[in-house]
């Protein structure tokens, strides 16, 4: 049981420090307490959820999305990660029908779905345009840069700002490409210092 001086929103704060911090144990034992209180919205979840895709829980990461979208169901961030765990299961189909109606995030989606298709050069210019359209998940933006840099055959994994040339001069229009199957760049767990999960 949670302790009775702990608010809702100092579970939901406590558990976005632990994950930019990369403590998923404890981000985690965070989101469990609050399991058992009222919740005003579905914050603490949707970073348990994440937490538990992030570790491959796949299964119980699709249920807990599933929950919180039978309750909203228009959260863009719940339908997106639910999209993406398919996606990276390479239930590509299913992760479009997830993707119904994702507002300023349907340019990225929409390059997933080229990029599933082995549409590269397609994928890569939606997937921009997404970037420049998503204001609201800036975590999203940095993990579409990740996998633009990985398609690029780029090294991203120093942990440096991602400055990139998204030129796309090293990719042949002409060239049909294999389905792109590197999608571990896009499962992330989201977070904002600000307004976590908003």
């Amino acid at each position: 049981m949670v302790n009775a001086d702990i608010s809702y929103s100092e579970l939901v704060h406590i558990a976005a420090y632990n994950l930019k911090n990369g403590d998923l144990y404890r981000a985690l034992e965070t989101c469990k307490k609050g399991r058992n209180i009222v919740k005003p919205d579905h914050k603490l979840n949707l970073m348990h959820a994440s937490i538990l895709a992030q570790v491959g829980m796949f299964e119980e990461a699709i249920e807990m999305y599933g929950e919180i979208l039978s309750a909203e169901a228009d959260n863009l961030l719940a339908k997106f990660q639910l999209g993406v765990i398919h996606y990276v299961r390479s239930s590509y189909d299913i992760a479009a029908s997830t993707w119904v109606n994702m507002n300023m995030l349907t340019p990225i989606v929409d390059g997933l779905n080229y990029l599933a298709n082995g549409e590269t050069d397609k994928a890569v210019e939606l997937l921009k345009q997404g970037m420049s359209s998503n204001t609201l998940y800036p975590d999203i933006n940095s993990d579409v840069q990740r996998l633009l840099l990985s398609i690029q055959g780029k090294d991203f994994t120093d942990n440096s700002e991602l400055e990139v040339d998204f030129s796309g001069n090293n990719l042949n229009e002409n060239e049909k490409h294999e389905p792109y199957s590197d999608n571990s760049t896009i499962l992330s767990i989201y977070r904002s210092d600000t307004t976590p999960y908003n």
